[in-house]
């Protein structure tokens, strides 16, 4: 192993870094969110963080944007030493972050986001001509098309995660901060962010790159330094690293059986039958079906239909025909009638669907729950605290206090707390979208379990994800969607990465879906 990787110093006859911070320490209401840190990063390196959700990766990119004063340490950025930064003298600095959530106006033009703030100026003010032609010479740059003139609010999210990239360029950025930027794309837009990634680098650029698809940090980037509890653990080349030494240095142990066991009969008939169903303009003629204790998975690149299907199937689309039945009986077309009939669905987006951000952890799993918490006309109280009690054990959600804002929690928890919602009144079909989603590699593992066991208790379980592996490990059969039709269907002994991609991605030869026996 290289012994300047892992002592944060540059080897002989190599440039100083491009930043370096010592000593770091953090700490919130006297509870250490990072301890002692350190971290460089070079020109010309894509160099990625590591660690689970709570590992500290969060609290130390804000340090270095400026955003968080530490209570310790030093930061250097080429050579200069500052004790604390602000968000301003990080950006005149050179130091950019392009956050999961985007920080763009939706009805200002893709040029004018990029300067917003040091908007390009003519004889007589503001050019909007030397915007777009400074912007389109930046995107060119990125190997982008996108036409600088259009509404950020017309464009995908692919789309507007290049104009946060080119805004730091307009920066003219030597430190880039890209904090889960893979999370909501599927592998044609992944293909095109590692692209754009690597033009940054060939240009001398220093990228911090946080994600927790392991694949990616081990093929992207050129060293990993991994946080454990808001402390630093290694730096390593990532060619010295495999899946499953990143995964020990993450976690502290080794993740035996990562995917639960999917051995076992299953009943012949489905729980969950959809015949026929159509909703305008997004998915056409869908039929499936999905047997208790049977563990279906969605595949398909964004925009294919997958997600409009969950939502179809507990009425938060219009169905334009079709029918969906729940032993038998047809579903409601009501979310809440939905969840009374034991048909539930954990949403895609976790932030703006899943939690109710400023209220308790207590307020979040039991919101769904009230009409069994009542005691004649009001709530009572030792069933919400039986309820919340049983919910926080069950899926070991941390830390367990009741009283907690949700937003205090890491990503992982905030998860297994919406997962506790609607599980806990073990429903008979349980819908999930994207049920890992920027959670790390440990939480992900408990997930499954929790999937595994109520599956094995008899619940239908779909399950739609862009994560490939994810599919893999955890389903029965995977069937595929591509431009709103379901065109695979694929049991688990058939099913290979290279063909659920080919099927989500090449348009069949012959129209129609291909359907489940009920």
């Amino acid at each position: 192993m290289n012994a300047a990787a892992t002592s944060g110093k540059a080897a002989p006859g190599e440039p100083a870094p491009l930043l370096r911070l010592t000593g770091i320490r953090k700490s919130f209401s006297g509870v250490p969110a990072l301890r002692d840190v350190r971290f460089e990063l070079r020109s010309g390196e894509v160099h990625a963080i590591a660690g689970e959700n709570g590992a500290g990766k969060s609290t130390l990119i804000k340090i270095i944007s400026g955003a968080y004063t530490p209570d310790a340490g030093t930061i250097e950025i080429r050579g200069e030493a500052f004790s604390t930064l602000s968000p301003r003298q990080a950006r005149a600095l050179g130091v950019a972050v392009v956050y999961q959530e985007f920080n763009l106006l939706p009805y200002l033009t893709v040029a004018e986001n990029m300067f917003l703030g040091d908007l390009p100026g003519g004889r007589i003010g503001y050019s909007a001509r030397r915007a777009t032609e400074r912007a389109a010479a930046i995107l060119d740059r990125l190997g982008s098309k996108l036409d600088p003139t259009r509404l950020v609010s017309e464009l995908t999210v692919a789309e507007q995660q290049l104009v946060e990239i080119g805004a730091a360029l307009a920066l003219d950025a030597q430190v880039i901060i890209m904090d889960e930027p893979s999370t909501v794309l599927d592998n044609d837009e992944l293909a095109v962010l590692h692209d754009v990634v690597r033009r940054l680098r060939r240009e001398g650029r220093g990228i911090i790159y946080i994600s927790h698809r392991l694949d990616e940090v081990l093929g992207l980037a050129d060293r990993v330094t991994v946080f454990k509890d808001g402390e630093y653990v290694l730096t390593v080349p990532t060619s010295e690293m495999t899946h499953d030494s990143l995964i020990r240095a993450m976690i502290g142990r080794d993740l035996v059986d990562f995917f639960p066991d999917r051995s076992g009969e299953r009943d012949a008939k489905p729980l969950l039958a959809v015949d026929g169903l159509t909703v305008p303009k997004k998915i056409f003629g869908v039929s499936l079906g999905v047997r208790p204790g049977e563990i279906v998975g969605v595949a398909g690149l964004g925009g294919s239909g997958k997600t409009t299907l969950c939502r179809a199937l507990v009425g938060l689309e219009e169905r334009a025909a079709g029918t969906i039945r729940i032993g038998g009986e047809a579903a409601p077309s009501t979310p809440r009638a939905c969840a009374r009939a034991g048909l539930v669905m954990v949403p895609e987006d976790r932030k703006a669907h899943g939690v109710f951000a400023g209220h308790s952890l207590a307020f979040n799993l039991t919101i769904s729950a009230l009409s069994r918490l009542k005691s004649l006309l009001l709530i009572s109280p030792p069933r919400e605290r039986a309820l919340v009690d049983r919910a926080m054990a069950e899926f070991d959600v941390r830390p367990r206090n009741p009283a907690l804002d949700i937003t205090k929690l890491s990503g992982g928890n905030q998860q297994k707390v919406v997962l506790g919602r609607w599980l806990s009144g073990e429903p008979r079909v349980i819908v999930l979208d994207e049920p890992t989603r920027g959670v790390d590699v440990g939480a992900k593992s408990e997930i499954y379990r929790l999937v595994e066991r109520f599956a094995t208790g008899g619940a239908a379980v779909l399950i739609a994800s862009s994560d490939v592996t994810e599919l893999l490990g955890m389903c029965d059969r995977i069937v595929v969607f591509h431009q709103g039709r379901l065109v695979a269907d694929i049991p688990r002994s058939e099913a290979t990465e290279e063909g659920i991609i080919r099927a989500a991605t090449i348009a069949p030869t012959v129209s129609g879906n291909v359907r489940v026996a009920a």
